[in-house]
């Protein structure tokens, strides 16, 4: 049979393991959440700069075709401006 004091130092040995192992599942899952939300922003904005192009006539995927597109666009108007 145990005694009080072996008792409660099992407890809280216990208590502490349990905390550890709890502290380090979460920070994996909000590491893996950091991750996961990283990722899906970046998809995101390629979709809108995608879209951009697309509504210029673009044909889509052409990130270099839209830059070039835009400054002459915005070339136009400046001097449109004058």
């Amino acid at each position: 049979m145990e005694t009080k004091s072996e008792g409660n130092r099992f407890g809280r040995y216990y208590e502490r393991t349990r905390k550890k192992v709890t502290e380090q599942k979460e920070a994996k899952t909000e590491g893996t959440r950091e991750e996961e939300s990283k990722a899906k922003k970046k998809e995101n904005r390629l979709e809108r700069e995608e879209n951009k192009g697309v509504l210029a006539g673009l044909p889509p995927s052409q990130p270099e075709a839209l830059t070039l597109h835009l400054k002459t666009e915005l070339s136009r108007v400046k001097e449109s401006g004058k």
